[in-house]
């Protein structure tokens, strides 16, 4: 009499494998086609980086001379030639002046992306 009551229990230890072998089943081909997804933008990023030359771009650079007001040209202080940051005044007084757009800022009717470089020279008179 006892196997007959062990059967069941047999049955239900089988299907309760069956549930998590197939769950694992399905967690393993979904992390698979995550990790595949993964590695082919990495592949993708690292082909453009190793091989940027062969990308063509044309660079429009702009130069243009504006004349600072005397309150923010104060405060740049007294500087020699180098790199510094510039003042948060300075890069206020800067961020408000209306960029340069050209006809060709603008690729199938939206605006291209531009990368805003300043070089400050400042010649104090006195």
């Amino acid at each position: 009499m006892k196997h007959a009551a062990h059967a069941p229990d047999i049955a239900a230890q089988q299907q309760r494998r069956g549930f998590w072998l197939r769950t694992l089943h399905s967690w393993h081909w979904i992390s698979s086609a995550i990790c595949l997804v993964a590695m082919l933008l990495f592949a993708i990023t690292g082909i453009t980086l190793n091989h940027s030359a062969a990308i063509e771009a044309k660079p429009e650079t702009l130069t243009r001379r504006i004349e600072m007001p005397a309150s923010v040209l104060r405060a740049l202080g007294t500087r020699e030639e180098g790199t510094a940051p510039l003042p948060g005044t300075v890069g206020d007084w800067l961020s408000d002046v209306p960029p340069y757009r050209s006809a060709r800022s603008r690729r199938n009717g939206r605006p291209m992306r531009s990368t805003f470089r300043c070089r400050v020279r400042a010649a104090m008179h006195g």
